[in-house]
């Protein structure tokens, strides 16, 4: 199997350019070759930003960490991510062959808001929202990221 090629068009003149001088000839090596070809095209998803990441940590668990307690104990920011990771983005399930073993291992790994796109992010904290707003009676004055001018520390 041969090593695939990764592209990032941005605009229509960088985009004309890198599929002319890139792509095409590439496609024609590897057609050549006898190879056949899949193409995927999609689009650029950004990684969270900087502004839900500060909303997050500056304004909702700092939010919930002051209002929210369950049977009566309360938790700071730290211990309110961990539940909401655990709650709402579940564990990441893998399997791996060891030698010498007959089964495999599993191993569980909590999955991190750090993964996430913007749109799964902006899921994220409308879950975190709702959840902290119905489930134990935290009042949020701002509602979504994209209004939040506050900063994280």
């Amino acid at each position: 199997m041969s090593e695939a090629l990764r592209i990032e068009l941005h605009d229509k003149t960088q985009g004309r350019q890198v599929v002319t001088s890139r792509l095409l000839p590439w496609l024609g090596q590897q057609l050549e070759a006898g190879r056949e070809i899949e193409v995927i095209a999609r689009e650029i998803e950004d990684n969270r930003s900087f502004r839900q990441n500060a909303f997050y940590w500056g304004y909702v668990l700092k939010s919930i960490s002051q209002q929210a307690v369950i049977d009566g104990i309360g938790s700071d920011e730290q211990g309110w991510n961990f539940f909401f990771k655990r709650r709402v983005l579940g564990y990441r399930v893998t399997k791996t062959r060891v030698p010498g073993s007959k089964r495999p291992r599993i191993t569980r790994e909590l999955r991190s808001t750090k993964d996430l796109k913007v749109k799964a992010m902006s899921d994220y904290l409308e879950q975190v929202l709702s959840i902290g707003a119905t489930e134990f009676g935290v009042t949020f004055e701002i509602k979504d990221w994209e209004s939040y001018q506050g900063y994280w520390k």
